[in-house]
């Protein structure tokens, strides 16, 4: 009852496109749509599902509700490039409080597709929201270490982060 959609959310969860351009202030974020809710884009799919992986992990092992214990909002944005290419990275984004995904370049394919990717993202989130340490020497060591090991404990197939979005070889 409190949502506005589709740009005024409340609760839930939401993939969004950067349609392979860089995440800047003037950046336009478009909506991911279907008529007939046949999706073609695996990266809209996998950054959706994977999110709802890791919140029902800390729903059901934490009774978390979403990444600020308020029911707010989750959201994802794909197809983002650094610098015009294609980017080697996810990130969370704690201005914006989302999570952002490249499409992968070098070493790497779409971050969207790795569960454990989600699981460590979200994670940065659910520290920013709680803990907030700053991202810098010790804390930011134990920042990174902690959400490697949530994004193991999301993906409970192996110990590995990241092994379904790298690049062969």
């Amino acid at each position: 009852g409190k949502s506005s959609l589709p740009d005024q959310p409340q609760g839930g969860a939401m993939t969004l496109t950067l349609n392979s351009k860089d995440l800047t202030q003037d950046a336009s974020i478009f909506h991911n749509t279907s008529g007939n809710n046949s999706w073609s884009d695996p990266a809209v799919v996998s950054a959706h599902h994977n999110m709802l992986v890791t919140y029902n992990y800390y729903s059901s092992t934490f009774a978390r509700k979403a990444i600020d214990n308020l029911d707010g909002t989750i959201v994802s944005i794909i197809h983002v490039t650094q610098g015009g290419v294609g980017m080697d990275n996810a990130f969370w984004n704690g201005a914006g409080k989302v999570m952002v995904y490249g499409d992968g370049n070098t070493n790497f394919k779409a971050l969207a597709g790795g569960i454990d990717v989600a699981g460590h993202e979200m994670t940065h989130g659910v520290i920013n929201n709680t803990a907030d340490l700053v991202y810098q020497f010790q804390s930011g060591a134990l920042n990174e270490s902690f959400a490697d090991v949530f994004g193991v404990m999301v993906d409970t197939r192996n110990l590995t982060v990241g092994e379904d979005v790298m690049q062969p070889g």
